[in-house]
């Protein structure tokens, strides 16, 4: 860091002052980028089923309708592979950052089996494999195997031919070896298609000889070239100690096991929907890991220490859960639960990792598995309403909730209580409201992270549409049927100030503790000047373009208000509600949500998602243009925000979060969003010359040094 003579820190500033006035700083808005909780635009549609990764960096993603992604800045950017498949791309395998495979499942013919030799950049299809399969190993660039519920293969030429285990011939589908595990290229275990008989083969699959028989025969696996397990579900775990020839049962409670996991050669794990055992002497002796989950859904071995076991639910909605082990199977803790299920796991080093699964989700350790946070949520449910704090802190509701701390990145929030679909979002102060269907009431006091819930009178009415809270304790909120209903406890309590089942109302605003509006799906509004105790009804223009709905309305001052609806419908009053005349949109776009700026400035959002903006009270309108409009996925925006920096946010169906690209304000050096006091002391702390090839914010003109420039470009940008 440079040095700054103390008497400069105290005098500068104020040779400045009398500069900053002739010094303007334009700041043009930013590009707009996804902020979805899914990274590419036809992942909404996507399962993603298979992950693997070379390094922290880099790696593949694969999913379902032959999707495979690729990226090379450790999951922050990617790009999509095309393959020619009607195939889900079910499982990847790299044996290097050479060659890999995929497999396939749920089309027909070979189309959904591949591999490269190039590292990813080709992929060429596997024509002598077909058929769908789920599991591929390979012990070295040249052999390998795969299997499904109902047969195996292995290649001895890095996947151009196959060798399917078929007993007898011609081949007959249920008399084939089903599930195998080799401990090198000769010498292999697979059990049967119908799971009574163990075979051995010592040719590389070529012919197999059965070993033992008897229960229902699971998993083989090979410790060594000399030790073997196998499990059975109808019977003791056994164990061979000269390479498959012969088998005895082991010692311990491991009767009714299914499959199994070797963290190394002598310590393993074998498990079934309820219970695992472990072995750390080769599999002589096991014992029962205190293990207090019920259904096991699957373990996946990340490397000689860590596991994750996943957590199926009984109950439809219960969320998926994740257990995490990293001291090879001994203890086991929960690292997250998911609203979507997790499918698949690798670390690419001892501390980073990636996790994916349904709809998009990505997952990312950096503590060598301990802890699991969100690139992608994986919920691609809808979201109707989006509200920002500030520069940093926001909520986005709908058939979920998300949260984000820094702005960028939505993380799926934890509800309690009951839940449905969202319809608005507000704040006041630090804690977040949010109203929903059968008139759902939802709020958090930790920045979105939970949600207390619960459904106001039973859920006697279908939808709370709006709601405002003017101060901690007093709100309004807005039902269909219409009902207006007020809290003066925060929402402990809430009172019934009006009721007509023959419309709706669906937006509401006040202004003050007694001046307040309402609108909904009908040819007028309501309006009250005492707090909601009388309220009047007071006529608007029919919209010009057809049937309308109104869903916000906002007032700038007791005098100025704006309403918007259907089909373009933009209303404006000078007089408190009492008249109104149309200021439509020279589009026929259904308007969603508005955020007024000033009397004469607002900026609207539309179902067909559109954005735009006046600075003349509607005379005229310009549209903002995101880049997205023209994606071969629709999206409708349902809801629009702003944070005070002016950065703008929308929010639509299957989970679609846009942003503007967060402003670059010269002189914000502590990015906070705000010019001030900690920006100057930091660039009076690295006044001087720049050091070479060193990081340099606080030069905001680029000349090498940080001098009298930019303290100037830093004042006129002040607050």
């Amino acid at each position: 860091m440079n040095t700054t003579p103390n008497n400069l820190k105290l005098t500068l500033p104020l040779a400045a002052l009398s500069l900053v006035a002739v010094i303007s700083i334009a700041h043009a808005e930013g590009d707009w980028v996804r902020q979805s909780p899914v990274p590419y635009a036809f992942s909404e549609m996507q399962t993603f089923e298979s992950v693997a990764f070379f390094t922290p960096d880099r790696g593949f993603i694969s999913g379902s309708q032959s999707f495979l992604l690729e990226t090379n800045d450790g999951g922050e950017t990617w790009s999509r592979h095309d393959i020619p498949s009607s195939f889900d791309l079910s499982k990847l395998f790299f044996f290097d950052d050479i060659h890999g495979w995929i497999i396939g499942s749920g089309g027909d013919g070979f189309t959904g089996n591949y591999r490269t030799i190039n590292g990813g950049q080709t992929w060429q299809p596997m024509t002598d494999l077909i058929g769908t399969f789920d599991q591929i190993e390979f012990l070295t660039p040249t052999f390998g195997w795969t299997q499904s519920n109902g047969s195996a293969a292995a290649t001895t030429d890095g996947g151009q031919s196959w060798n399917y285990f078929f007993l007898t011939d011609p081949p007959v589908w249920n008399d084939a070896i089903a599930e195998v595990h080799f401990a090198n290229e000769q010498l292999g275990l697979g059990v049967h298609f119908d799971n009574t008989e163990l075979y051995r083969t010592t040719n590389g699959g070529q012919t197999w000889n059965v070993v033992t028989t008897g229960g229902d025969l699971r998993q083989p696996l090979f410790l060594t070239e000399s030790v073997a397990l196998v499990t059975n579900l109808l019977g003791q775990l056994q164990r061979s100690t000269d390479g498959g020839q012969t088998w005895s049962d082991v010692k311990g409670p491991a009767f009714g096991f299914e499959e199994l996991l070797a963290f190394t050669d002598q310590v393993a794990i074998a498990w079934n929907t309820s219970s695992v055992i472990r072995t750390v002497d080769g599999g002589v002796n096991w014992q029962p890991v205190d293990f207090p989950f019920t259904f096991i859904w699957d373990v996946q071995q990340l490397d000689d220490t860590t596991a994750v076991i996943q957590l199926h639910p009984l109950v439809f909605a219960v969320p998926w859960a994740v257990i995490v082990t990293t001291d090879a199977g001994a203890t086991w803790n929960s690292a997250f639960t998911s609203a979507t299920n997790t499918l698949d796991f690798v670390l690419s080093d001892g501390m980073t990792g990636y996790g994916v699964g349904a709809s998009g989700q990505i997952l990312k350790t950096t503590d060598g598995g301990s802890s699991w946070d969100y690139h992608s949520s994986g919920l691609n449910r809808d979201l109707e309403d989006i509200h920002m704090i500030d520069e940093h802190r926001g909520v986005a509701v709908g058939e979920s909730i998300l949260y984000t701390e820094d702005g960028e990145k939505w993380i799926p929030a934890e509800i309690h209580g009951p839940g449905s679909t969202l319809r608005a979002v507000t704040h006041f102060g630090d804690t977040f409201y949010a109203v929903g269907e059968f008139a759902l009431f939802q709020k958090s006091t930790d920045g979105g992270r939970t949600w207390s819930s619960e459904n106001l009178f039973g859920g006697f009415w279908d939808n709370l549409w709006d709601i405002q809270f003017i101060s901690e304790n007093e709100a309004w909120s807005v039902a269909v049927p219409a009902r207006i209903i007020h809290t003066t406890d925060g929402g402990e309590n809430w009172d019934l100030q009006f009721a007509d089942n023959g419309f709706g109302l669906s937006c509401v605003h006040f202004i003050d503790d007694q001046r307040g509006w309402v609108g909904g799906p009908s040819d007028a509004i309501m309006r009250t000047t005492d707090g909601g105790l009388s309220w009047t009804v007071h006529n608007i223009p029919n919209p010009p373009n057809g049937p309308d709905s109104k869903w916000d309305i906002h007032f700038v001052d007791e005098n100025l208000g704006y309403l918007v609806g259907n089909f373009g419908y933009v209303a404006k009053t000078l007089d408190g509600g009492l008249n109104w005349f149309n200021v439509d949109l020279p589009v026929a776009d259904h308007i969603s949500e508005m955020y007024v700026l000033s009397a004469d400035e607002l900026i609207i959002s539309c179902f067909n998602g559109t954005i735009y903006r006046t600075q003349n009270g509607g005379k005229t309108w310009q549209q903002i243009v995101t880049g997205f409009e023209n994606e071969d996925v629709f999206v409708s925006f349902y809801g629009l925000a702003r944070t005070p920096s002016g950065r703008l946010y929308v929010a639509g169906d299957r989970g679609h979060l846009f942003a503007q690209s967060a402003p670059q304000i010269l002189g914000d050096l502590d990015g906070d969003g705000v010019v001030g006091v900690k920006d100057l002391l930091i660039l009076l702390g690295d006044w001087g010359p720049c050091p070479p090839k060193e990081d340099c914010p606080a030069d905001l003109d680029g000349d090498g040094s940080v001098g009298v420039k930019d303290l100037l470009i830093l004042l006129g940008n002040w607050g």
